[in-house]
């Protein structure tokens, strides 16, 4: 990779020295991003990094290595983490994010699928993109969710099997440059002063109400959502 000019950002290293998950970055530039509260079982398995590249808008992406043959309790802990993940992205404001990597599950079998569906995430293609000899068929288990503050500079998703990974497909994603695109915005009638909101507390709010109106979610769905609380 170094070859072809890419600055590769890894993650926490393995006892064996090995890692799990990598960034690789060509044009602009790229830093590791800390991930407060990430979860113990997850240091080895996530990396973040905010990259601003030579022509465009900064994105925050996210590298993710689920566990192979995930039992319940590592499929709920996926869940959580995904959940956390977005209300990270919300304290942040209107930033670029995108979360990519090998689930080792399909979106569908995951609780906060819908709650990210309902929040403006979406995984940028439905197509396969595994084919391990011990399954019957084709299935997603690599998926790229993205917010809806990058959504509108995809151009073109395109899936390539023949990258060199034997059971894997490659997804390219092509995303435009340049200022960002114009769009409506709700804009306040009434300002809050120093008072009444204190400026401490403005980082924290976006995902206070997200947490809130999640637990109204969970409990429309009669607790079926499993996304309340983690």
């Amino acid at each position: 990779m170094k070859q072809l000019g890419f600055h590769m950002l890894w993650g926490k290293e393995q006892s064996d020295g090995t890692t799990l998950v990598g960034i690789a970055v060509k044009d602009g530039r790229a830093r590791v991003l800390e991930l407060p509260g990430l979860p113990k079982e997850w240091l080895e398995r996530v990396v973040a990094a905010l990259c601003t590249p030579a022509v465009g808008v900064s994105v925050v992406l996210v590298s993710t290595y689920g566990f192979t043959s995930p039992t319940a309790a590592q499929k709920t802990s996926l869940n959580h983490l995904l959940l956390w993940l977005l209300e990270l992205s919300e304290e942040k404001g209107a930033v670029q994010w995108m979360i990519g990597g090998d689930l080792n599950v399909q979106l569908h079998e995951l609780p906060a699928t819908y709650w990210l569906a309902a929040t403006g995430w979406k995984d940028v293609h439905d197509g396969a993109t595994c084919v391990a000899a011990r399954t019957i068929r084709a299935r997603r288990i690599d998926a790229v969710l993205c917010n809806r503050h990058v959504q509108s500079r995809i151009k073109e998703v395109e899936l390539i099997w023949d990258a060199g990974f034997p059971v894997h497909a490659v997804q390219l994603v092509k995303v435009q440059g340049g200022p960002p695109p114009k769009h409506r915005v709700w804009k306040a009638g009434r300002q809050y002063g120093e008072e009444v909101l204190p400026k401490k507390e403005h980082q924290g709010l976006a995902s206070n109400l997200l947490r809130s109106t999640r637990s109204d979610w969970d409990k429309a769905c009669g607790g079926q959502c499993d996304v309340g609380h983690h």
